[in-house]
């Protein structure tokens, strides 16, 4: 999984604090679905896997199972 960190200005992602670039505000994109695809007949994954994550990147203290399992409550609803 790949987590983008960019400087605060996109208009997507999940603000904060970056301690290893002396505590400069970033935001976290998701980039989709790794190795698999984004969409399978009709349903879009992509929402769900960016959240994932979102979840899983280092700016978060949500723990990792609790990431996996809302990942799969998305995948279910799309």
């Amino acid at each position: 999984m790949t987590i983008i960190v960019v400087m605060l200005g996109l208009t997507s992602g999940m603000a904060a604090a970056d301690p290893e670039n002396g505590g400069v505000v970033a935001q976290v994109r998701g980039d989709g679905c790794t190795k698999v695809p984004d969409s399978y007949f009709g349903a879009n994954f992509r929402p769900a896997c960016d959240k994932h994550d979102k979840c899983y990147s280092r700016n978060s203290s949500t723990d990792r199972k609790v990431c996996d399992q809302q990942l799969l409550k998305n995948l279910v609803k799309a």
